[in-house]
């Protein structure tokens, strides 16, 4: 489960980020806020966090920012800087730190979370088990309720 903690101060942003975890996660906790001294209290004794979203905002708040970034990278969370291009160099020497660049889809923030894609879409026409009933039919052999008949398809060397 996805324990996420959101630095945005727009609202909109900090939504469509919101939607992007839940879709990724349906039981995910996802925690909003807007300063980053919000975040820091939030964050404070915390254990479980898993990601933590920040926008790197003005000149002021950046050490604040960097040193929330190093609390939430020692506590073991991943670190997404939002709306940077590259990770500064005051953060660029830990680990767990990476960008997500405005605009964002959902397919990267899946990325970025580590939740693994969903699998393709099912062929009906060539999964195994209607392969081995087409090698029935093509051999003649069909029970009742047009199942292919074991004893056929044994004495052909097919299976059923």
């Amino acid at each position: 489960m996805l324990d996420v903690l959101i630095l945005e101060p727009d609202p909109i942003i900090a939504l469509d980020l919101s939607e992007a975890v839940r879709a990724a996660d349906r039981r995910a906790r996802v925690e909003l806020v807007e300063t980053v001294s919000e975040a820091c209290g939030r964050c404070a004794g915390r254990a479980g966090l898993t990601h933590g979203f920040v926008r790197m905002l003005s000149e002021k708040e950046q050490a604040e920012a960097q040193d929330l970034v190093a609390t939430l990278t020692c506590s073991g969370a991943t670190v997404v800087l939002l709306g940077a291009e590259a990770v500064p160099e005051g953060v660029a020497f830990r680990g767990r730190v990476t960008c997500l660049p405005f605009p964002f889809s959902a397919h990267q923030v899946d990325r970025l979370l580590g939740t693994p894609p969903p699998p393709p879409p099912t062929d009906v026409t060539t999964g195994p088990a209607l392969t081995r009933r087409r090698a029935c039919l093509a051999a003649g052999h069909m029970g009742l309720a047009s199942q292919p008949s074991v004893e056929a398809c044994s004495r052909t060397g097919t299976k059923a």
